[in-house]
């Protein structure tokens, strides 16, 4: 692999009350960005390391009109309460809501299948 011009940014500043920190750089369309805050009167923390790419949907592929925040996690074994995904590689998109009604459900089923089967249909050219 040949070496890849990446710009960097790099943020340490110097507040006694909010302490954060993180790192940036972009390489060819990829963005990548680690984290990390801490706020000592609260005492709460934030941490993430992320990969981002900005991406043009159909309008009825924009999920996040419906359903916001969402989470791709890819991970074995993830969810071993649901007894087919035991033991298992799991791809699956995730919220912080709690999601009852039949319409969001549906939403959430129906574009979530469609992203689902197009990444892992995107990964299979690979392997």
């Amino acid at each position: 692999m040949k070496p890849i011009a990446v710009k960097k940014v790099f943020i340490l500043p110097n507040d006694p009350i909010l302490n954060t920190k993180y790192i940036a750089f972009k390489m060819q369309n990829l963005m990548f960005c680690a984290y990390d805050s801490y706020v000592a009167k609260a005492g709460s923390t934030q941490t993430f390391t992320g990969v981002y790419c900005p991406i043009r949907l159909k309008p009825e592929m924009e999920l996040e009109k419906y359903i916001n925040p969402i989470k791709l996690i890819i991970q074995h074994n993830y969810i071993p309460i649901i007894s087919e995904l035991k033991g298992k590689q799991v791809i699956g998109l995730e919220t912080n809501q709690w999601i009852s009604k039949k319409e969001e459900v549906d939403q959430f089923l129906n574009l979530g299948d469609i992203l689902i089967k197009s990444i892992i249909k995107a990964s299979e050219r690979f392997f």
